[in-house]
């Protein structure tokens, strides 16, 4: 076997790490199941998205996460779509590891119309300036020789 090979784990060693992963057990009795850990909710969820508008159909997850990762880690993107036609709806909420990160997407990404101006998360006037920033996180991966999109 080759030196860069990772060796394989036994079926055993396999099994126990599933186990591991496991978020419920049985009761004593078993018959009722509850969590190993009681569930805590993520804090600060609100103040950790930003919404965002303005955006073309064809829009995907991967674009926005790249776009948005230049301010923070992008944990979580949801692009609504209609049930009908299965298309975009032309906005999105992008959740943050931190508030600093949601708070720097604000400022760097925002962009609202003149008679939005005092809402935040409006991103951007129209479809030249979204193009501009794709581009602009385009040419910042291309520039970077360890590969990560920041």
């Amino acid at each position: 076997m080759a030196e860069t090979e990772k060796k394989k784990k036994s079926p055993r060693k396999r099994m126990k790490g599933i186990y591991d992963r496991i978020i419920q057990q049985l009761n004593e009795e078993k018959t009722k199941v509850k969590r190993k850990k009681p569930y805590t909710p993520p804090k600060d969820t609100d103040e950790r998205t930003v919404y965002v508008e303005c955006l073309p159909h064809k829009t995907n997850h991967e674009w926005i996460s790249t776009l948005f990762s230049s301010c923070g880690k992008v944990t979580y993107v949801s692009l609504p779509k209609y049930r009908s036609t299965g298309d975009r709806k032309g906005f999105a909420f992008v959740e943050f590891e931190d508030v600093e990160s949601a708070r720097k997407a604000c400022e760097e990404l925002n962009n609202p119309p003149v008679e939005a101006a005092n809402k935040p998360g409006k991103f951007p006037k129209s479809n030249k300036q979204l193009l501009y920033y794709r581009d602009r996180v385009a040419g910042q991966n291309q520039g970077n020789d360890s590969g990560s999109i920041c």
